[in-house]
């Protein structure tokens, strides 16, 4: 794991802790990864992992040395990261920039995963060889257009234990919507991460 500084780390705990309470995480107890992200120049993907619970509990978080913005699985915390910053977004960035917000945004029915290919999907448990296969198969590479001032996918989606088909348009601002999901499978044991859950 790279090795994050001792102020950055001490930032991320206090921003969860400011949303969610003083006793819930501490600074002693944490180990933190970062992701560069494609779409903006200075904003990092923080995930801080809280060692001091078992099982491990997980926050993710935006940081670009000024401005923290925990991820708790709403539209507004991406909303506010693109206030500070408006992303870059174009063709060769547009998938990478739904995955990471979808995989971060929890909606009614769970968070949305996007799969490029069969390799991009973890399984709670490993399914019997006749689902493999019927998964693998439904599996399409995503596609995009682009018109004026938005960018549409065209891609396999999970939700729950279902996949899907979906449409997705990002406007240049980087408000995504979700046009269309049309479900291909369902009962598929599709691992998915919670926000503030165990690991």
């Amino acid at each position: 794991m790279e090795s994050i500084d001792k102020e950055t780390i001490a930032r991320l705990v206090n921003e969860v802790k400011r949303n969610l309470g003083s006793s819930v995480i501490a600074l002693g107890n944490c180990e933190c990864k970062r992701e560069n992200l494609p779409f903006y120049s200075r904003f990092s993907l923080y995930t801080v992992f809280d060692m001091g619970v078992t099982p491990i509990t997980v926050y993710r978080l935006l940081d670009n040395g000024i401005d923290t913005i925990l991820l708790d699985g709403t539209i507004s915390a991406w909303q506010r990261a693109n206030e500070v910053e408006h992303p870059k977004i174009d063709l060769g960035n547009m998938f990478d920039y739904c995955r990471t917000v979808l995989a971060n945004q929890v909606e009614l029915n769970g968070r949305i995963l996007l799969f490029s290919s069969f390799d991009d999907i973890e399984f709670d448990i490993l399914p019997t060889k006749e689902l493999l296969e019927m998964v693998e198969n439904c599996i399409i590479p995503p596609v995009l257009r682009k018109s004026s001032n938005t960018i549409t996918l065209f891609c396999t989606v999970a939700q729950s234990n279902k996949i899907f088909s979906s449409e997705i348009a990002v406007s240049s601002n980087g408000d995504i919507k979700i046009v269309k999901m049309s479900e291909v499978l369902n009962e598929v044991p599709i691992a998915s991460f919670e926000f503030g859950a165990s690991a």
